[in-house]
């Protein structure tokens, strides 16, 4: 299929404007001239009624023009013709300045250069703001901030997270990090149920556990089930009547505020196709370290530190947050919990590097006897962190906060942590 053609098809098909605006796109990326008319077209559609046109408006005003639905993202498309314009534009400048590089080679080498430079900025284009052209986005966006009492992205399942963070942004990579075995898994669901119940769609990864076993899990969070004996199969009769009378509601409740599990996912890559196919709100991936490195490094640090970074391009790139769980290192379970930091972050510093929030998860002995568990907000790249504890209550499905903790107190220097 023609790339061009095909871009377009995306566009008009899928309504990816906004993608293509993001990686700014522009009409001299087109060599064929009618699809490049018909890209002006729909942009100057676009500015005049701010949406893309019909596809039935676009035949009509290009009866010749013969689209089929596009498979692959637009980003694909994109960097296709990309790879034509860079391919035919920098074969001429080399060609228009070979002459000049042989008989001046300083001259011709200033200008193979120049236009090397202009070339790169074309093909790899930057965010610009200026300063003084933003002004009127900047006060609407601080008003919407106003509006929404300070969280002006999806909320959390805590409204202290939420006026740490001011909630998930498109482009945010939120990680939760523990030892095994302490509660990361069903921590990530709590956000999948919360987002649920905000009537988010959201898109939930997993390679650690079965798509039934994360089901199962949601289950008992939604409808507050105690889990061990809802595993057994052992609910008296009341609460199964209440759990079978909620999901058949779930059944006739519309389909676009949904849950999606998907498993045996290999790479970042794979997961960005799978937002491209359900276009959720917010990705949860249950164990990013067990993800495939995409680009095959022949070690597991370098690999994850890919994984990471690679997490991160594709938040900001799809613009919608993801929210990954890790590991801390052997060395946590050693020492104290509020002395333990980024660098116990399991497998690769670039975790902490590349998120955005890092949320700490940990239990002593006492808190495990007492149902709480602690969380404490080692990483806030825009906020002030404040650890908090939560009730932790597996039977009741119960999880609201206890206590704050600004100081990061949680133990005295006599309390020993679990060993896991």
């Amino acid at each position: 299929m023609n790339n061009e053609k095909a871009l377009l098809s995306r566009i008009l098909f899928k309504d990816e404007w906004g993608r293509v605006l993001d990686k700014k796109v522009t009409p001299e990326l087109f060599e064929g001239a009618e699809t490049r008319d018909v890209f002006m077209f729909i942009s100057q559609f676009y500015d005049d009624y701010g949406k893309v046109p019909s596809i039935d408006l676009v035949e009509q005003e290009f009866p010749n023009l013969s689209l089929q639905y596009a498979k692959e993202p637009c980003e694909y498309y994109i960097d296709k013709m990309t790879e034509v314009y860079v391919r035919n534009k920098g074969s001429k400048l080399l060609m228009d300045h070979a002459r000049l590089l042989v008989t001046r080679p300083l001259e011709g080498l200033k200008r193979i250069r120049e236009g090397v430079l202009d070339l790169s900025v074309e093909a790899e284009p930057t965010r610009d703001v200026d300063l003084d052209k933003s002004t009127k986005d900047r006060m609407e966006r601080y008003l919407r901030i106003k509006n929404a009492g300070g969280v002006d992205g999806h909320s959390t399942p805590w409204e202290v997270l939420d006026e740490a963070t001011m909630g998930m942004h498109g482009g945010e990579f939120f990680a939760i990090v523990s030892r095994p075995g302490l509660g990361k898994t069903f921590m990530l669901t709590i956000f999948a149920d919360h987002a649920f119940r905000s009537g988010l769609k959201s898109l939930f990864i997993t390679n650690e556990m079965s798509n039934d076993q994360i089901l199962q899990r949601f289950d008992a969070v939604h409808f507050k089930l105690p889990y061990k004996e809802f595993r057994a199969g052992l609910l008296p009769d009341a609460l199964q009547q209440r759990y079978f009378e909620g999901l058949e509601e779930m059944a006739k409740a519309e389909q676009e505020n949904r849950l999606i599990v998907v498993s045996d996912v290999t790479g970042v890559s794979s997961i960005g196709a799978k937002i491209d196919q359900y276009n959720p709100d917010v990705v949860f991936i249950d164990g990013m370290y067990l993800l495939s490195d995409d680009r095959a490094a022949s070690s597991k640090w370098e690999s994850i530190t890919n994984i990471s970074r690679d997490i991160k391009k594709l938040a900001r790139k799809k613009n919608i947050p993801i929210v990954a769980t890790t590991q801390f290192n052997r060395a946590a379970d050693s020492i104290r919990m509020d002395k333990v930091t980024l660098s116990n972050l399991g497998f690769s510093d670039s975790i902490g590097q590349d998120a955005d929030v890092v949320l700490g998860l940990f239990r002593t002995r006492d808190m495990e006897m007492n149902n709480e568990l602690a969380v404490r907000m080692l990483k806030i790249r825009e906020g002030e962190p404040n650890d908090f504890t939560l009730l932790w209550d597996l039977r009741g499905m119960r999880f609201t906060v206890l206590d704050t903790n600004s100081d990061s107190t949680y133990l005295d220097d006599s309390d020993e942590p679990l060993d896991f």
